[in-house]
């Protein structure tokens, strides 16, 4: 059974009180949940990635780093012992360079002469909030158990869908300093940055159209993307994934949430790569993959 063998794995990488729960205990630690079988994971916890940021950068200008913001950086060279970053603004130099630019990441890599055959694809995530009566019953984040279908979404397949309880400042307003989220489907975004479905880039598409990785994918997850496109356009089946493990939660149960755009490694042969991919060419490090979690973008 797959939550046995999450638990095995869960138990072997260290996590602790690790309990196999039947359905009476899944409604003792939430209520509004329903399930044949759950896995309560006491160590799981959200992270604020701005507050870890802000924490590294002021780490890094207490070791004399400096920092070059709003660059716009469009390509990268090597000149002897040395990398620099060309830019509208004028160029930045130094002895190495990481290249960890997210959807950016593989255009960067290629102006330095570096070819790997992947390419990065962006894949957008949408969430709704639950209405705040719903929310209230939700204790904690709850994981649909993940299938083998749907592998740049966590491994979940086409239906499930996760609710996580917030307190970061974005989604912070007047109804209240925490709020449950359900999310995020995942579909292909139609522009690099497409946070939004009405964000369209013909040059984008074109370069998705004539990249062999992209149309094997595509030939291997047609239904599956299928399914997470009607789900994206109709709010009353995103409702209904919802609704598998809380029920009652309708379409009117749900407001539009923010979104996050992901950047996911693909290799020529359509295989979404699903472990991280450090390329070092030089003295540039090239981060290719970062298989996490997009944050959600307000």
């Amino acid at each position: 059974m797959r939550l046995r063998a999450l638990a095995a794995r869960g138990a072997a990488n260290g996590l602790h009180g690790l309990e196999l729960l039947d359905h009476q205990g899944i409604q003792e630690h939430e209520p509004a949940a329903r399930g044949l079988l759950g896995l309560w994971v006491p160590e799981t916890a959200l992270l604020d990635y701005r507050l870890v940021a802000l924490a590294l950068k002021r780490r890094l200008r207490q070791l004399d780093v400096q920092f070059a913001l709003g660059r716009g950086v469009t390509s990268i060279r090597e000149e002897g012992s040395w990398v620099r970053t060309a830019s509208a603004t004028g160029p930045v130099e130094g002895r190495w360079l990481v290249n960890c630019a997210g959807l950016q990441a593989e255009l960067l890599a290629r102006s330095a002469g570096l070819e790997t055959g992947l390419r990065i694809i962006a894949f957008r995530g949408d969430y709704y909030e639950l209405a705040p009566s719903l929310a209230e019953q939700v204790r904690s984040t709850i994981y649909p158990v993940p299938t083998a279908r749907w592998d740049f979404n966590r491994r979940r397949s086409s239906r499930p869908l996760s609710t996580t309880r917030n307190s970061h400042p974005l989604w912070t307003d007047k109804r209240g300093p925490v709020r449950v989220t359900a999310g995020p489907n995942a579909v292909l975004a139609l522009a690099r940055e497409g946070y939004r479905r009405r964000d369209v880039s013909v040059g984008y598409i074109t370069s998705l159209l004539g990249y062999t990785g992209m149309r094997r994918l595509a030939g291997r997850y047609f239904k599956t993307a299928l399914g997470e496109t009607w789900r994206d356009l109709s709010k009353r089946s995103y409702a209904r994934a919802v609704a598998a493990y809380l029920p009652g939660v309708t379409h009117r149960d749900l407001m539009p949430g923010p979104s996050g755009v992901r950047a996911h490694a693909v290799a020529p042969d359509g295989t979404l790569l699903d472990d991280f991919r450090l390329i070092r060419q030089g003295s540039v490090v090239n981060v290719l993959n970062a298989p996490l979690r997009p944050p959600p973008h307000a």
